[in-house]
């Protein structure tokens, strides 16, 4: 091959191959972020999972005389460990549960929502219902 046989790339390639490289790697950024909003957010959609049972499971356990289980609206705020807290945590959860008799029956529906705001800045929340002896 003689010196003037060889070849380059031209500047037009060059110029089309960054394009190309810059669209491709910001796709892949742009992917990646929404993947760990995702991660984080199923991440604390299981931790108000548990923490929802373990509220029910108390107010299960708890006696009929308890305040917990009085006709009426309660609530409390959790930290991200689950632990009882006086106010609202910025990434914490709050619980709020509704205790009513139902009516001609011997026992008690207690609504329970757990609430917290994800990592997308959204309000998000988790229902349960359970029917206790009254």
């Amino acid at each position: 091959m003689s010196p003037s046989t060889k070849r380059g790339f031209s500047l037009l390639e060059v110029v089309i191959a960054g394009v190309l490289f810059v669209v491709a790697a910001t796709g892949v950024v742009s992917s990646w972020r929404t993947v760990v909003v995702l991660a984080e957010n199923q991440q604390r959609s299981g931790e108000a999972l548990t923490l929802g049972e373990d509220v029910l499971d108390d107010l299960r356990l708890a006696f009929r005389e308890s305040g917990d289980l009085t006709v009426g609206a309660h609530q409390r705020f959790f930290d991200r460990q689950r632990s009882p807290v006086a106010a609202v945590a910025q990434q914490g959860y709050t619980v709020e549960w509704t205790v009513a008799v139902v009516p001609s029956q011997t026992f008690k529906r207690v609504d329970l929502a757990v609430r917290w705001t994800g990592t997308d800045a959204r309000p998000h929340r988790l229902l349960f219902v359970t029917y206790r002896s009254g």
